[in-house]
């Protein structure tokens, strides 16, 4: 039996207020109208497991703070009623999450639209640009799915926690299973999502006069799947940090860079002392790279399309200590219109690379790269798009038609581990060259990656603040009846302090 909060009449508006026939309708234990724009889950008495509805309806920000749950009944905060429309052009954040953990924030709330909530946060500098969404401030375990994110003065998606002169080293923090899917982020000032740390092993700031040495927390069980990147003015994607259990995957992204701004215009950037997994997704339009992976560990990059970009894939150890000894695979890619280079391999550290059944077509420079110990073989150069026999280039179909000569090209040495093609259908013992394989029939649902971990929210599948929003939270002090959720560690560690250096944030990256 579910128990439902009343209002206190005490002449200002509490934090939640329940509606019976909303909370019946959406089977919520608290419903937070259009007038919230800020709620903790400690104040509200929100315990594990628990579902808070945010009404459809227009506000111009949400914060949501201190929302606790367990891996085995996680909070679940979605729209209700509607889509929830946030909108706003002079913060530095539309939607937030901030000392949050075991916590699925979604939009797949009302069936009547595909991203529950629409975010909107266009603030551009010079001081600090809006995030469309943010989480941080140690948040952890959590999920954030079905959300449209659009007009953002820098990026779609902020996702980590930053170090700075109150919290100088962060190493003993670990981000652990965080999960971005299903999200439409589109028309942004900067990256798409912003995953993780740049600035690996550290970062150079000034504290009180001083130049010191900013550490990064990392990040264990990365998902970021099934989005939507379209016009961003930097990087559509970058993932930093993140040595364990990071997948990137069935992810869309297409035009990137706009700004043309020097080092951040890459389809998607793997950045220093991550380990992942980057397979199934179709990367295009771009000024520089589709894919540069710099300093990471063992990296598969399997079954992605690349298009119209100048370098299709670059990856270079950059005699990095993270690097020594790492295995890269790049196999079965279909790398498509490069202006200079179409794969290429640098560095002296990794050890036992393979370049394997890759589709090259109309690489205007050097097609294959490969200067690192290892093996490259299997794959089709062709000097022309036409010569591929793609399904429809101009709808960007780059499926095989009937008489590729990419069908049967390639080699069976790693069919152990592509053992599926971008579709998740099976390859054969002659498999073809590139990210689909001819003929072959897909099954209903595609293959994900393995799981350490229950999803957050069961169902859909395994920033930046100005000093003004410090006092204009939109909330209220007022406290529900009930037992409040505990805060516990890691969410709680050191909330207070990155609770207030958050409102402080600029746009510097790491």
């Amino acid at each position: 039996m579910r128990l439902f909060v009343t209002p206190l009449l005490l002449g200002a508006a509490c934090c939640t207020l329940v509606r019976p026939a909303l909370s019946q309708e959406c089977d919520c234990d608290h419903v937070v109208e259009p007038a919230v724009t800020s709620i903790n889950g400690t104040e509200m008495a929100a315990r594990p497991g628990e579902v808070i509805c945010i009404s459809g309806g227009e506000r111009e920000f949400l914060r949501i703070y201190e929302m606790v749950g367990t891996a085995d009944a996680p909070i679940t905060i979605k729209n209700c009623g509607g889509q929830v429309l946030i909108d706003n052009a002079d913060r530095g954040y539309g939607l937030t999450l901030d000392g949050s953990s075991f916590v699925r924030v979604t939009g797949s709330g009302d069936d009547a639209f595909d991203y529950g909530f629409r975010v909107r946060a266009s603030r551009e500098g010079p001081d600090y640009s809006a995030s469309c969404i943010a989480a941080g401030g140690m948040s952890t375990n959590y999920e954030i799915d079905h959300i449209e994110a659009y007009d953002c003065g820098f990026a779609g998606v902020t996702a980590k926690t930053d170090p700075n002169c109150d919290a100088r080293d962060l190493r003993n923090f670990v981000q652990r299973d965080s999960r971005l899917h299903h999200l439409y982020l589109h028309n942004t000032g900067g990256e798409g999502i912003y995953f993780g740390s740049t600035g690996f092993p550290s970062r150079t700031g000034n504290c009180d006069g001083a130049d010191v040495d900013l550490y990064p927390h990392t990040h264990e069980g990365v998902y970021i799947h099934d989005n939507i990147i379209e016009d961003t003015g930097w990087d559509g994607a970058q993932i930093g940090v993140s040595p364990r259990d990071c997948y990137f995957y069935r992810n869309r992204i297409s035009r990137v860079g706009l700004e043309m701004v020097q080092y951040q215009m890459q389809g998607l950037q793997v950045g220093g002392g991550s380990r992942c997994e980057i397979f199934d997704n179709f990367i295009a339009h771009g000024p520089a790279i589709g894919l540069i992976v710099l300093d990471a560990a063992d990296t598969i990059v399997r079954n992605n399309v690349f298009y119209d970009f100048l370098d299709g894939i670059y990856i270079n150890d950059r005699d990095s200590a993270v690097t020594d000894g790492a295995r890269y695979l790049v196999a079965h890619n279909t790398v498509v219109e490069i202006e200079d280079r179409g794969i290429t391999l640098f560095g002296s550290r990794s050890v036992g690379n393979l370049v394997v059944n890759n589709l090259i077509a109309a690489s205007a420079g050097t097609p294959l790269g490969f200067s690192v110990d290892g093996t490259e073989e299997g794959n089709l150069v062709l000097d022309t798009v036409a010569e591929a026999l793609f399904v429809d280039t101009e709808s960007e179909d780059f499926a095989l038609a009937e008489g590729s000569p990419a069908i049967d090209a390639g080699v069976a040495t790693v069919l152990n581990e592509v053992s599926v093609d971008q579709r998740s259908a099976p390859r054969d013992s002659a498999p073809d060259a590139g990210a689909f394989e001819f003929g072959a029939v897909a099954p209903d649902e595609p293959t994900s990656p393995p799981d350490p971990s229950a999803p957050i929210g069961g169902e859909n599948d395994p920033g930046d603040s100005d000093s003004e929003a410090a006092t204009e939270d939109g909330g209220c002090s007022c406290r529900t009846t009930g037992k409040s959720g505990a805060m516990g560690a890691p969410a709680g560690l050191l909330l207070l302090l990155f609770s207030l250096a958050a409102l402080r944030r600029r746009r510097s990256r790491l």
